[in-house]
């Protein structure tokens, strides 16, 4: 494995790189559901070494990480020698301004910090491409095009197709206009979720990707529920507005269903864990990471947006 990261979402959060591997959990429905799989993860990496943080927001723009918190974790990484990934959401015009005027402060270290950004919309990553030639730029996952649902029998679908089908929906997370698309931006790597009951299309793809565990995320938006809580009736949904009462730091919600596998009509029970404005699944393909030579695990303590 090149590298095993560490996601965190604020300062506070790394308290999880200090107690790493040894994470513990006040018992909940996240953590009855959650455990098993982040245990396997733990134990997976257990005397593999953190070194690289990932800090900031893949889906949320109100949840760009605040001034203060930069520089604390600037100095955090410098003095424990770990570096440093900047995670931007899909950014709209009401945030992209923002948004650079906090990249600038990590540039100002980027040599120090191994620094590099994730972006998950292409006009952000263009943009970047074309203001910075010596930023290294990843593809962030919400970028990848592929079946989410976790609730989809994928052995019992993929039987219904012809073997052209196949293809168009295997590759379809990185086709080849795509491809020819991120080696003209320079693009240094590709981020992604996996299956729930396979391994991604793009690891057999010649380029570095970076894989997210244990948590996958199933779908996310620009309106949120969560945001919406604290807001006036006629303001609710209003994707003009630039407050948010950050009620996700406070709430979140689970939600369980049971559904019946087409292939062999056996019953299963299926639990999403709702951040913010992103469902997440559990995604208990572990594997063994150290196989992973050439590229990167991010470790996530618990779902965040």
């Amino acid at each position: 494995m090149e590298d095993l990261a560490l996601k965190i979402n604020n300062y506070s959060d790394l308290s999880y790189y200090e107690s790493f591997p040894h994470w513990e959990y006040t018992y909940n429905n996240f953590t009855r559901t959650f455990t098993k799989t982040l245990s396997q993860t733990l134990q997976e990496a257990n005397d593999i070494e953190i070194t690289r943080i990932y800090f900031g927001s893949e889906f949320c723009e109100y949840a760009l990480p605040k001034r203060n918190d930069i520089q604390r974790i600037i100095r955090y990484c410098k003095n424990h020698t770990l570096k440093l990934t900047l995670l931007l959401p899909p950014l709209s015009e009401k945030f992209f301004t923002t948004a650079m005027e906090l990249l600038l402060i990590f540039m100002e270290h980027k040599s120090q910090l191994d620094f590099e950004v994730s972006c998950n919309d292409y006009g952000t990553m263009f943009y970047l491409y074309q203001k910075y030639k010596d930023l290294r730029i990843n593809r962030g996952r919400v970028l990848q095009k592929r079946i989410f649902d976790p609730r989809v029998d994928k052995k019992a679908y993929f039987q219904q197709l012809t073997d052209t089908s196949k293809l168009v929906f295997e590759a379809s997370s990185l086709s080849s206009y795509e491809a020819s698309l991120i080696r003209r931006m320079n693009i240094c790597r590709i981020e992604i979720d996996t299956y729930c009951d396979e391994l991604p299309y793009e690891m057999s793809v010649n380029y570095p990707f970076t894989i997210y565990l244990p948590f996958g995320f199933y779908t996310t938006g620009s309106l949120c529920l969560f945001r919406n809580l604290t807001l006036p009736s006629k303001k609710k949904f209003n994707l003009d507005s630039i407050k948010c009462g950050q009620s996700c730091k406070k709430f979140h919600q689970t939600m369980n269903k049971k559904f019946t596998l087409s292939s062999s009509f056996t019953t299963q029970d299926l639990f999403l864990f709702r951040a913010g404005n992103t469902v997440f699944y559990n995604n208990d393909i572990i594997g063994n990471l150290k196989l992973l030579e050439k590229n990167r695990v991010v470790i996530q303590p618990y779902p965040m947006i």
